[in-house]
């Protein structure tokens, strides 16, 4: 039994000494054939590479080629440009010119002469309404019954302050403008 074991074991060697010896031979052939596919993948994309890079320069396609003549025809468009921002520019200086005067002439113009005039005005009638109240007031006071008189009366000149300053707003928000603001 022990010479068969160790025919066995003769057999185990032998089997993995083939084994070594055909993994070796294998591995060679792959490196090599890899290495092989490498350089050949290296000199196929430097081919495409090369042949990509002189087809672009030597195609002359007219279209991608600035022409002298394509040159100067865009330097005469970009002058009568300028020309044209020249020209706006003055136009817009101008402008403001007017508009500085037509500022000038809205400030002096009647209609805000004649607003302001109204509410001056309406303080005057203010200032009047509150004289009367308080001589109406010193009247009551000197009056028999007068008091009643004054309730009577006081309350409708109250009404008619409360108004005058309503108006004045309303001037006041004419004069700035802001009444056609709202009202729209």
């Amino acid at each position: 039994m022990a010479a068969l074991d160790s025919s066995s074991r003769l057999l185990d060697i032998d089997i993995d000494a083939k084994e070594e010896k055909k993994s070796t031979k294998a591995n060679p052939n792959l490196v090599r054939n890899l290495i092989y596919g490498l350089i050949g993948f290296f000199l196929v994309c430097l081919i495409v590479t090369i042949s990509v890079s002189l087809s672009l320069l030597l195609a002359k396609d007219p279209e991608n080629l600035a022409t002298k003549s394509s040159v100067e025809s865009l330097s005469l468009h970009l002058v009568a440009i300028e020309e044209q921002l020249e020209v706006s520019a003055g136009h817009t200086e101008k402008f403001k010119q007017d508009f500085e005067l037509l500022q000038v002439h809205l400030r002096h113009s009647s209609a805000k002469a004649l607003k302001n005039i109204l509410i001056d005005q309406e303080k005057n009638i203010q200032k009047m309404l509150t004289i009367l109240n308080a001589s109406m007031r010193e009247l009551a006071v000197e009056i028999p019954e007068g008091e009643d008189w004054y309730q009577n009366y006081g309350a409708k000149l109250s009404q008619v302050q409360r108004l005058s300053m309503q108006r004045e707003e309303l001037l006041r928000l004419l004069k700035t403008g802001e009444v056609e603001a709202t009202s729209n």
